[in-house]
């Protein structure tokens, strides 16, 4: 699977899950601060993450570094996906 992909299908359930009126959703749109309503969709993300990728995310892969944009969480995936 590319970055790509990865990126599509984060970006293809952020905006059905967590719709935004306004405020358009591209790679770099900081999600912590313009995107998630509050800490419960961080963990619908999680779950989200490791079901469609199959992939085990850590306390420690919940952060502000690996959750700022779409962008981060598809290298956090394919991080986890290549081992």
């Amino acid at each position: 699977m590319t970055n790509d992909q990865i990126r599509d299908q984060i970006r293809r359930f952020l905006t059905t899950t967590f719709p935004a009126a306004g405020v358009e959703l591209t790679d770099e749109t900081d999600l912590l601060e313009e995107w998630f309503v509050d800490s419960l969709g961080i963990v619908q993300t999680v779950m989200f993450l490791e079901q469609t990728f199959g992939i085990q995310l850590g306390r420690a892969d919940i952060d502000a570094v690996n959750f700022r944009t779409v962008a981060t969480l598809a290298a956090l995936v394919e991080a986890r996906l290549a081992g």
